[in-house]
């Protein structure tokens, strides 16, 4: 196969601030369903109360498999451990989580044990320091020697816990192995815990389940550890990685139950796509009749299909990371000179620059979701739940304006 080359159209934007949750949530959804690469786009239409699901090809035997355990989880509403369950099926079978993890962001992946040893050698001549002061000076050298010590540890165990965390989705997901049904695993659970015996292949879904989820929860409570004064660009990364399937999955489920939306089998409904176009354009296509509905997508848009969505259908999107490549497949012949003549204006940048822009694909976190605030110190997050609480009635009424004022946004 050859290579394709890519090329950027227009600038990164994130429409974030545009739209309330109304929208946002199918963006969510998108995620939680993108079990099928590269990515996934889902509508609902309130006068069909369907869903509508699209991928960037036609959907495989696994995917239906997967979209329809995703689906009986969703519609649990009454489960306690509903959360818990969604949160495993999105780290184990979503496409990017792992790759994040394990390719875009190699976080503390070469520590160096020596990189926080202060020598006392380099104090320099202390002979006319008051002995007082040195004493002074030694005990707050060896709390930091500590602090350092410490820092260090807690990067070394995340790393360890990522590598656990990757090496249990990929067991998870090895050929012929089939999807684990966390209702399945609670059910087997129980046997277990009644003294029951289960088969060697339940008792392995059974650990791989507990394995992803302890690693996790292990791995935000690491997280969290970390001091706020040694919080890198490297931390807010991982961080974001992390928090996003909690952040996907909570919003899910708040927003269905609270506007009472259940999803039966009969209520995804999958569109084809035969000729493999983008799955956000092949979601447009499909209702070309309607205008302006919010299409939810697990990744920003190429520039293309931005263009598209904005230009030619007039769909509300999330936004664009504003580059396409030569593999583009037009949704019908009419747009393949759509596609040349933007491709003609682009601009070409270096492979540097390509990357940077193509490493911004996913959306932000939704800075009104309190969990995105979770690995903050507690003087600022009862400061941003002070905030929220006043201005929730504004946020949820789609007055952005109002609310990007008022609060001072973490990430």
């Amino acid at each position: 196969m050859s290579k394709t080359n890519s090329f950027v159209i227009k600038d990164i934007c994130d429409h974030w601030k545009n739209y309330t949750y109304h929208h946002r949530y199918l963006d969510a959804l998108a995620s939680i369903f993108a079990v099928q690469n590269p990515c996934a786009a889902i509508t609902y239409f309130p006068i069909t109360q369907k869903f509508y699901l699209s991928y960037n090809a036609e959907a495989t035997k696994d995917t239906h498999k997967k979209i329809g355990i995703i689906q009986q989880t969703l519609n649990a509403f009454d489960r306690i451990d509903q959360v818990e369950q969604l949160l495993f099926l999105y780290i184990a079978y979503n496409t990017d989580f792992k790759n994040h993890l394990l390719q875009d962001y190699k976080i503390f992946e070469n520590i160096d044990v020596y990189r926080y040893s202060i020598s006392r050698n380099e104090i320099g001549n202390i002979s006319d320091i008051i002995q007082t002061k040195f004493d002074k000076f030694i005990a707050n050298l060896d709390a930091i020697e500590h602090k350092k010590t410490q820092q260090h540890k807690i990067e070394q165990d995340i790393r360890i816990e990522i590598d656990t965390l990757v090496e249990t989705i990929n067991r998870i997901n090895q050929p012929k192995k089939s999807t684990i049904d966390p209702e399945k695993i609670k059910s087997l659970k129980e046997q277990k815990g009644k003294g029951e015996e289960i088969s060697k292949n339940d008792s392995y879904s059974v650990l791989q389940y507990e394995t992803a989820i302890n690693s996790y929860n292990h791995l935000l409570e690491l997280l969290s550890n970390i001091d706020k004064s040694d919080k890198s660009d490297d931390f807010f990364k991982l961080s974001q990685i992390l928090l996003r399937p909690l952040q996907d999955v909570e919003k899910v489920i708040f927003y269905l139950k609270q506007n009472q939306i259940p999803i039966s089998s009969d209520d995804i409904m999958i569109i084809a796509n035969p000729n493999s176009a983008h799955t956000e354009v092949n979601l447009a296509k499909e209702f070309s009749h309607l205008k302006e509905f919010y299409i939810g997508v697990s990744r920003l848009c190429c520039g293309i299909c931005d263009y598209l969505l904005d230009d030619i259908y007039h769909h509300k999107h999330r936004g664009t990371h504003g580059t396409c490549d030569d593999g583009w497949s037009a949704p019908s012949i009419q747009f393949q000179n759509t596609f040349e003549e933007l491709r003609e204006k682009s601009t070409n940048f270096d492979q540097t620059t390509l990357n940077q822009q193509l490493s911004k694909q996913h959306r932000k976190l939704s800075h009104d979701n309190l969990s995105a605030l979770l690995l903050g110190d507690e003087e600022k997050l009862s400061e941003q739940f002070f905030k929220f609480q006043t201005y929730k009635d504004s946020l949820l009424a789609g007055e952005m304006e109002t609310v990007v004022s008022e609060m001072d946004f973490m990430f």
